[in-house]
């Protein structure tokens, strides 16, 4: 599909939000606030994760599984994720990702806020639009 332009779209996003939510959403104040995790200052958190799925900064949790954050909290404090900063292979983050929360939508949402210009939002209707296809889904992200 050469020739289509997703950010088109993309720069809709506040209209659409505000047609169906009836309200915006400050995604750039969210980002700013994965800083210290995008840099690599601190690992990645909980509470940080339920940031994404707070249902007046974001509309995700109506379409995503929402993480149990206390399971997911003893998860990361066994073992700290750090984000920060991206290593040139980025499918070994993504992998990572993958192992703490078995769902690559969910995992794409945290990598979009911390790295927003690496990453984007993986949606089953996005793929379909662009009909892209690969054999693994990590491939397809």
């Amino acid at each position: 599909m050469s020739g289509f332009n997703l950010r088109r779209y993309l720069e809709r996003f506040p209209e659409v939000c505000e047609e169906k939510f009836g309200r915006k959403f400050d995604f750039v104040k969210l980002e700013r606030e994965f800083a210290q995790v995008r840099t690599g200052g601190s690992r990645l958190m909980a509470r940080d994760v339920a940031k994404i799925f707070d249902k007046d900064r974001t509309p995700f949790g109506l379409y995503w599984p929402e993480p149990d954050f206390k399971t997911l909290e003893k998860q990361l404090s066994r073992q700290p994720v750090f984000l920060g900063p991206v290593v040139e292979n980025e499918q070994e983050l993504l992998e990572l990702l993958l192992k703490v929360f078995h769902n690559l939508g969910v995992t794409s949402l945290v990598l979009r806020m911390v790295h927003p210009k690496q990453f984007g939002i993986f949606s089953t209707p996005i793929v379909n639009l662009l009909q892209v296809y690969q054999s693994r889904t990590v491939d397809l992200y």
